[in-house]
């Protein structure tokens, strides 16, 4: 969801006024860690299910940081300034309003956070085991 709202309403607007195209997420690795997460908790039958599969995305997760840390790098040291160039605060303001209203307006929200409920949930029991 992040993904899909900062390149509409972030990235989109970026490429309009510096007029060089960005292709940022075009790799979506944060979604595919979402459907495997999405898929996992409602797949999940049982407590050794549970461990299992938490074991299996904390190693995936961790891979997936160390991958996107370049991303995020790149998003802090070459988009963040590109958007004090070519926006004005106001701009800015109004861009972050429709970014945080396109977050909350989301209805995959309370299910998100369900499933890091269940996320919390499977993590404790694997500590306890």
């Amino acid at each position: 969801m992040h993904e899909q709202i900062e390149n509409e309403y972030i990235i989109g607007l970026l490429q309009q006024r510096s007029q060089t195209i960005y292709n940022v997420h075009s790799d979506n690795k944060l979604s595919e860690m979402l459907s495997l997460f999405e898929k996992g908790l409602k797949n999940v039958k049982n407590e050794y299910e549970q461990l299992n599969y938490a074991k299996q995305l904390k190693e995936r997760l961790e891979a997936f940081t160390r991958d996107f840390l370049p991303h995020m790098k790149e998003e802090e040291e070459v988009f963040q300034p590109m958007l004090m160039e070519y926006f004005t605060y106001e701009e800015l303001k109004d861009i972050k309003k429709k970014v945080i209203a396109q977050h909350c307006s989301q209805k995959d929200t309370a299910e998100l956070l369900r499933g890091l409920s269940l996320w919390n949930h499977a993590e404790e029991r694997q500590k306890f085991f």
